[in-house]
């Protein structure tokens, strides 16, 4: 299978990796989400070359994840915003973060926390069940394909 034929599978996380599966691009979504919305300050905190990033920047624009608002003119110069679409890639960010904490951080030093607005220091994210309330953990959990995704994968072994 081509890259570019992985937006055609019927897989919700294959289409997602299409279009946000790019290192450059979670980097650039990382600063977003702290609010650091200009070419120069993205580039800077990322170490993106110029072309890497305006390349990224129409992708991610172009798959309404984020927008340009002009902020200068003569000449004109951009601020990017997550749309709502980008927004709700929330969940997947902290999800990275927490991983990376856990996996690629020692003595506890955790590069950036993320707390709760009306909470204190010490909250911390977690994914829980949208039914009881209860925090979900992969071993805990289990998944149910569509009739489509089901046919999709049959064929795909007699191919």
């Amino acid at each position: 299978m081509k890259r570019n034929e992985v937006s055609n599978m019927v897989c919700s996380i294959a289409r997602s990796v299409k279009e946000i599966g790019d290192t450059w691009k979670i980097l650039i979504l990382r600063e977003l989400f702290l609010r650091n919305r200009r070419f120069e300050k993205i580039q800077t905190q990322t170490g993106m070359s110029s072309y890497s990033l305006a390349t990224r920047l129409a992708e991610l624009e172009q798959d309404a994840i984020i927008e340009k608002r002009p902020y200068q003119s003569n000449p004109t110069r951009y601020e990017y915003f997550l749309t709502e679409k980008g927004i709700d890639l929330w969940p997947m960010m902290v999800a990275l973060n927490q991983w990376g904490d856990r996996w690629h951080t020692e003595d506890d030093k955790h590069p950036l926390k993320i707390v709760h607005k009306n909470c204190t220091p010490e909250s911390e994210p977690v994914l829980v069940c949208s039914e009881c309330g209860e925090p979900m953990h992969a071993r805990k959990a289990t998944t149910s394909m569509s009739e489509d995704s089901q046919r999709y994968r049959k064929a795909r072994m007699n191919t």
